[in-house]
């Protein structure tokens, strides 16, 4: 039996199937928990992952103690983790802008903006 990178198990031509079959499960079991963090797989190369994005529409806006600033508490899209993503933040016409981010949990966010009226669209990679 070859171990290869990573740990898993490459059958030999002499091997039977005493020692395939385990190293099969093996093989399967580590496939199933991988985390691409080095250790137990090949990390993910930056950019191979895909983004995704979430868009604020004007409604929903709150006017909060200091005139001419407004938040809004927004729940992340199923899936992301706070702790574990960098967003980014575009105007309506793709503009990219840097407002204030308030994380609350690993899932919601509070976002301060200064001009309600505009579509966010928040991209988390």
């Amino acid at each position: 039996m070859l171990t290869l990178t990573y740990g898993f198990k490459k059958p030999q031509s002499q091997d039977k199937g005493p020692v395939v079959f385990p190293a099969l499960e093996q093989n399967i079991q580590q496939l199933n928990d991988h985390t691409h963090n080095g250790t137990d797989s090949a990390p993910l190369a930056p950019g191979s992952t895909l983004a995704v994005t979430q868009v604020l529409t004007p409604a929903g806006w709150v006017a909060t103690a200091i005139p001419g600033l407004f938040s809004r508490v927004v729940t992340a899209p199923a899936g992301i983790n706070l702790n574990n993503v960098q967003m980014s933040f575009r105007l309506s016409d793709g503009s990219v802008f840097l407002p204030t981010v308030r994380v609350l949990s690993s899932t919601q966010y509070e976002l301060f903006i200064n001009e309600p009226a505009e579509t966010v669209s928040v991209v988390f990679k």
